[in-house]
């Protein structure tokens, strides 16, 4: 266990996301392999954020 523990935190490191299925992601679990997840953002989220973004974009042009 400690040396596939060992073996995934040497490939992941540096690394923000891992793709995988759920099928391989549930047999490691299983394994007692820990993974960090988020929890999705809504639709009015992600809206909300994108906005911003171009309000602060749309800010630098008027000033």
């Amino acid at each position: 266990m400690k040396k596939i523990d060992d073996f995934l935190s040497e490939l992941v490191q540096g690394s923000t996301h891992i793709i995988s299925s759920p099928k391989t992601i549930e047999d490691l679990q299983k394994r007692g392999i820990e993974f960090q997840t988020k929890t999705p953002k809504t639709e009015g989220q992600f809206l909300d954020e994108l906005f911003e973004q171009r309000r602060k974009a749309s800010s630098k042009f008027i000033q």
